[in-house]
């Protein structure tokens, strides 16, 4: 699917519209921006330590390839329709994983009966096609091998716990807000300034 065979991977999950609210106070740690940098920071940190310089990145963020260039040391994977907005040169800037669309629409044949419209002001979106690639985004997650996101997602969640349950042992992790947590209404650390139960 366009990923390298015999090297291993970092996968960043990114949500730059919810960690990124305005009202926010960066100086306040609880409530922190989180910006790309930040992540990647993290990930410098898991280079460092296993070696690994290939980054899969899953964001709804048509801005974050822009990113790319500052890390030059990275070579960067993204899933295409994430940044579908985006001009076609700026695509090519980094590899992309195409057939991977394929391979789960075979899984979607009643497009027509899934499709749904939301309206996000002027913009409409397919409910099926962003429903396939969050699927699609979460299974890649899965088999990376050091998971960087946000334990108080139950996206990067699943991710985690898939990962783990594909290569048979607890995988590598940094979490930029909460442990991850194995049982009901514990508290595992915060989220947007208040205590978070997993």
């Amino acid at each position: 699917i366009g990923l390298p065979k015999d090297e291993k991977i970092i996968g960043i999950h990114y949500e730059e519209s919810e960690h990124c609210p305005t009202e926010f106070n960066k100086t306040d740690d609880s409530m922190s921006c989180q910006y790309f940098a930040d992540y990647m920071a993290q990930a410098k940190l898991v280079k460092a330590k296993y070696g690994i310089s290939n980054i899969l990145v899953v964001s709804e963020s048509a801005d974050v390839q822009n990113e790319f260039a500052k890390y030059p040391e990275f070579t960067f994977f993204y899933e295409p329709s994430v940044f579908q907005n985006s001009s076609e040169s700026d695509r090519h800037d980094a590899k992309t994983l195409v057939s991977a669309h394929e391979h789960v629409a075979s899984y979607f044949e009643h497009h027509e009966v899934l499709s749904m419209f939301a309206e996000s002001g002027t913009e409409k979106k397919d409910g099926c096609q962003e429903a396939k690639s969050s699927i699609v985004n979460l299974m890649l997650l899965s088999r990376t091998d050091v998971l960087i996101g946000r334990f108080t997602s139950n996206y990067d969640r699943l991710a985690y716990a898939l990962m783990c349950a594909h290569a048979g042992k607890h995988m590598p992790y940094i979490s930029m807000d909460s442990a991850w947590c194995f049982d009901f209404a514990l508290k595992s650390g915060n989220n947007r300034g208040e205590a978070f139960y997993c």
